[in-house]
């Protein structure tokens, strides 16, 4: 059976090449966030105005920067990945003796696969950035209204309870005596003989259904928002901006604690156990820049 690390041997030396390209690509990136709070807080206070606020507004700033610290935590947990992976093939069997580079190799991997997971932990929370930011300008507004106010028509269903006349007080005329009354409330009193139901002649209690076209007045959106919730979404977009700067910061750092480890134990990752064997990758160049 072939070496399986040959199947991974060529990707693992271009990881290595492009996580040193990486970290220094990427410094420009992290220099840009070195604003001082007090600058940064006048700036978010100017983006969150109580008008943006009212109008749902996002803080630019953030939703510019957002992706590209996600697409810089994204590509280098694939790189870290693709490391790792090689060196665990590189991992000979379990035998007495000689396990120095082992041990070596063993606390390599670590290291990478927990720079990895950690900064995979910062990926996996910069999505709660909108959320949290969407529930504060809830209440505060921000889409409790539906336009700048007006009219709207609305059709709804009326019902209306209708009682029908006998036949008998339908039928009454005058007996020129001016005694109508008396002849209806004599037929009223007689029981009848014919069962009840919905068609026949007697009293009848039906309910009409009907459109009714109505007018409502649509809420206007707040014309105030309380000085201490601005307060609050400011230092809320803050905490967000030293997360995406500290995130960097960590990526920063992995790729260069990855880069040393790989370069100063580069013998007993790639030939743990020394002389020829598993030592197929003894012979690449390695250089963190």
């Amino acid at each position: 059976m072939a070496n399986l690390s040959e199947f991974t041997k060529e990707s693992y030396q271009d990881s290595i090449d492009s996580l040193s390209d990486r970290y220094e690509k990427m410094q420009p990136l992290l220099k840009s966030f070195e604003v001082s709070s007090l600058e940064l807080r006048k700036k978010f206070g100017s983006e969150n105005s109580p008008t943006n606020i009212l109008e749902g507004k996002q803080n630019q700033t953030l939703v510019k920067l957002l992706p590209l610290v996600e697409n810089e935590l994204e590509g280098g947990c694939t790189l870290l990945w693709k490391i790792s992976r090689h060196i665990m093939l590189l991992t000979p069997g379990i035998e007495d003796g000689n396990n120095f580079g082992v041990d070596v190799q063993a606390t390599c991997l670590k290291q990478i696969q927990d720079k990895e997971s950690f900064l995979a932990g910062y990926l996996g929370d910069l999505g709660t950035y909108f959320w949290s930011r969407g529930q504060v300008m809830e209440k505060m507004g921000g889409t409790q209204w539906k336009g700048d106010g007006g009219t709207i028509t609305v059709e709804e269903e009326k019902a209306e309870d209708i009682d029908h006349a006998e036949e008998g007080d339908l039928d009454s005329t005058t007996n020129g005596n001016g005694d109508d009354s008396k002849k209806s409330k004599k037929r009223k009193s007689e029981p009848s003989s014919e069962p009840s139901s919905e068609s026949s002649t007697s009293n009848k209690h039906t309910t009409k259904k009907t459109k009714v076209t109505t007018t409502k007045t649509i809420s206007q959106r707040p014309n105030k928002v309380l000085p201490d919730y601005v307060s609050y979404l400011v230092s809320l977009d803050l905490k967000w901006h030293a997360y995406l700067k500290d995130a960097l910061r960590q990526a920063s750092d992995a790729y260069l604690t990855v880069l040393d480890n790989l370069n100063k134990n580069k013998a007993k990752i790639e030939n743990p156990k020394g002389g020829s064997g598993g030592g197929e990758g003894s012979s690449n160049h390695m250089s963190m820049f």
